[in-house]
C-alpha cells in the first residue's frame, strides 16, 4: 500500500464562537500523521476570529486565512481548497466535530479501492445528545454502479425520505483533482450548495465511490443554521438549488429530481410548522406553483409517479386551490 497521502482539512468559519473550540480540538486530535488544517475565517462578528488566532498562536502548524469581506461558506471552502497541498480534501464545518479515527478509516478505504470519494455516516448532534442518521447505501461502486444508484435511491430514497447517502460535503474524503470545478457550481446558494457540489462531483468526476457504514462525523443542529429557518424563508433557496441541479449536463433527470423535489414540497409542508397566517402559507404555495422548475418536474411531467399525482396536496397545488390546501395543512398540523 502506498505511503499515507497528505489530507487537507478545510474549515470555513463564521460566527461560531460557542462551538469552534470543540471543532478545532477534535481536528487536532485526529490520529493521522499526514494532515494539514486550513481555517478560513469569513469576517465573523462574534469573536470567532480571536479564537482562530489563539489556536494559530498555540498550534503554528495550523494555517489561518482571513477574508477581507464576508463571502459565504462556499467561497470560504473554495479559498481553503485553493490553498491546500494535499492529495485529498476533507471539509469540516466549524460548528461540527469528528472522531479521531476519521482519516485513518477514510484514507484506508480510498487507497484500497483507488476511490475518488469516501463517505462516512453522520451523527446528528443536538443539545448534548446524538443519533445516527439512517441511510441505505453502503459499499464500493464503480461509474456504472454510481449511475444506477443515481436513478435508484442515491438522490432520493423514499423508504427514509432522504437521499440514500449523505449529500453533505462534510464527512467525506474527496480527491482534490477536479474538486474546485464542482465547488464553484454552488457559489451564491444559501441552501444546498454542498448537495449540488457532491452531486456534480459524483456525476462528472467520480470513477469509484466508497460508502462505509461507520459514523465518524458529528453534525451539530442548532437554531442559528440556515436549515433551521422557516419553510417560507427557504422556498426561494430550494428553487435555486433545483434549478442548478437541473442544469448539470450529461445526465437525464427523468423522475429523479421530481421525487427529490416532492420530498421537500410535500413532507416539508406537513411536517414542519409554517406561520399560522393563511396569507403566508398561500404566498409560499404560489412561489412553488409559479416556479418554472417546479412546473417542469412536478406539474408538467407526464412520467411523475402516480403516488404523487394522487396526493391531495399535489391536486390542490396543480389547480391553484390554495385555500383548500391551507385548510388541509391546518387540519394535519392540528392533529399532529
Amino acid at each position: 500500500m502506498k505511503d499515507k497521502p497528505l489530507v487537507s482539512i478545510v474549515v470555513p468559519v463564521y460566527n461560531v464562537k460557542d462551538y469552534l473550540p470543540q471543532c478545532l480540538d477534535s481536528l487536532l486530535a485526529i490520529n493521522y500523521p499526514s494532515k494539514e488544517i486550513i481555517i478560513v475565517e469569513d469576517c465573523s462578528t462574534d469573536g470567532s476570529i480571536k479564537i482562530c488566532s489563539q489556536y494559530k498562536e498555540k498550534y503554528p502548524e495550523l494555517t489561518l486565512i482571513q477574508h477581507k469581506q464576508n463571502k459565504g461558506v462556499q467561497e470560504a471552502r473554495i479559498t481553503g481548497v485553493s490553498n491546500t497541498n494535499g492529495e485529498y480534501v476533507m471539509f469540516v464545518d466549524s460548528d461540527d466535530f469528528v472522531e479521531p479515527e476519521i482519516l485513518n478509516q477514510l484514507v484506508s478505504k480510498a487507497l484500497q479501492h483507488e476511490a475518488d470519494m469516501v463517505c462516512a455516516q453522520i451523527f446528528r448532534y443536538s443539545n448534548g445528545g446524538y443519533h445516527i442518521e439512517k441511510r441505505n447505501i453502503f459499499g464500493v461502486f464503480n461509474k456504472r454502479e454510481i449511475k444506477e444508484l443515481f436513478y435508484k435511491n442515491l438522490i432520493m430514497d423514499e423508504s427514509i425520505y432522504k437521499s440514500g447517502m449523505p449529500l453533505y460535503l462534510c464527512g467525506k474524503l474527496i480527491k482534490k483533482e477536479n474538486l474546485l470545478k464542482s465547488l464553484v457550481k454552488g457559489v451564491g446558494l444559501r441552501y444546498g450548495e454542498d448537495e449540488l457540489s457532491v452531486v456534480d462531483y459524483l456525476m462528472n468526476y467520480t470513477e469509484t465511490l466508497v460508502s462505509i457504514d461507520t459514523p465518524l462525523y458529528y453534525y451539530r443542529y442548532h437554531s442559528n443554521q440556515v436549515t433551521a429557518k422557516s419553510v417560507t424563508e427557504l422556498w426561494p433557496d430550494y428553487i435555486k438549488l433545483w434549478e442548478r441541479l437541473d442544469a448539470i449536463e450529461g445526465w437525464s433527470w427523468d423522475t429523479v429530481l421530481s421525487r427529490r423535489m416532492w420530498c421537500f414540497i410535500k413532507p416539508t409542508i406537513y411536517r414542519k410548522p409554517l406561520e399560522d397566517n393563511p396569507r403566508c402559507f398561500i404566498h409560499a404555495m404560489k412561489q412553488l406553483r409559479n416556479s418554472s422548475i417546479v412546473k417542469k418536474h412536478i406539474f408538467d411531467n407526464e412520467s411523475i409517479p402516480l403516488s404523487i399525482k394522487k396526493h391531495l396536496h399535489y391536486v390542490f397545488l396543480k389547480h391553484r386551490l390554495y385555500l383548500l390546501d391551507y385548510f388541509m395543512y391546518f387540519i394535519v398540523r392540528t392533529i399532529h
